[in-house]
């Protein structure tokens, strides 16, 4: 297991959602991945919620 992990939750709003943890060796693999995943949401019509983004960036921090 590396230092580094990218943790993805999804599910119904309002219900228990299912959470993945994929571990990196190093920050920029990790975000490597984030991206890829992040554009291949986007690609399928995914949309950000900025409220969702600044969650994540301050819970980084």
């Amino acid at each position: 297991m590396g230092d580094w992990s990218l943790v993805r939750e999804w599910g119904r709003v309002g219900s228990p959602g299912t959470v993945r943890k994929d571990w990196f060796d190093t920050e920029p693999e990790a975000l490597e991945t984030a991206g890829k995943l992040f554009d291949a949401k986007k690609k399928k019509g995914y949309r950000v919620l900025i409220e969702n983004l600044i969650g994540s960036i301050q819970a980084a921090s």
